[in-house]
C-alpha cells in the first residue's frame, strides 16, 4: 500500500498529502485524518449553510452565499493584512458581505426579481470581482517589490 502511494506521490497536487499517507501506520489512522480534515475544511461551509437555513425559514433563497463567503474572504484578508488585526478582518469581512447581502434584498424585494437568478448573479458578480481585485492587488504589491529591489540595488 505505501509503495503504490510513493508510486503516485510525484503525479499531482496531492504529492505531499500522498507522501504524508504513506508514513501512516495504518489505515484507521488515514481515516482519522481524513475525517478531521473533512471537518476542519468543512466548518466555513456547514457556517453558510447555517445561514441560509435561516433566511430559508424567513421565505429568501439565497443561493448567492457562496458569492458572500468569497468577497468577505478577499475583504477581510486584505484588510487584516494593511492593518494587522484579525478584528478588523473579520469587521471589513462582514461589511463586505453585508453590502453583497443588501444588493441581493433590493434585487429581490425591491425590485421583485427571480430568487434564483439573483443568487446566481451575485455569485457571478463576487467570482470576476474578487478575482479582479485580488489581480490588481498583487500586481501592486509586485510592482512595489520590484521598486524596493531596484532601489536597492541602484544603492549598490
Amino acid at each position: 500500500m505505501s509503495a503504490l502511494l510513493l508510486a503516485l506521490a510525484g503525479t499531482g497536487g496531492m504529492s505531499a498529502l500522498l507522501l504524508a499517507l504513506a508514513g501512516a501506520g495504518g489505515m484507521s489512522e488515514l481515516l482519522l485524518a481524513l475525517a478531521g480534515s473533512a471537518l476542519a475544511l468543512a466548518a466555513p461551509l456547514l457556517f453558510a449553510a447555517l445561514g441560509e437555513l435561516v433566511s430559508e425559514r424567513a421565505g429568501i433563497l439565497n443561493i448567492g452565499v457562496e458569492g458572500l463567503m468569497l468577497t468577505g474572504a478577499l475583504a477581510g484578508m486584505v484588510t487584516c493584512h494593511a492593518t494587522g488585526s484579525p478584528v478588523a478582518g473579520m469587521v471589513a469581512a462582514c461589511g463586505a458581505a453585508a453590502v453583497l447581502g443588501a444588493l441581493f434584498a433590493l434585487w429581490v424585494i425591491a425590485l421583485d426579481t427571480d430568487q434564483v437568478v439573483a443568487g446566481a448573479a451575485i455569485n457571478i458578480l463576487a467570482l470576476g470581482a474578487t478575482g479582479v481585485a485580488y489581480r490588481a492587488i498583487a500586481a501592486v504589491v509586485v510592482l512595489l517589490v520590484l521598486a524596493l529591489v531596484t532601489r536597492r540595488l541602484a544603492r549598490l
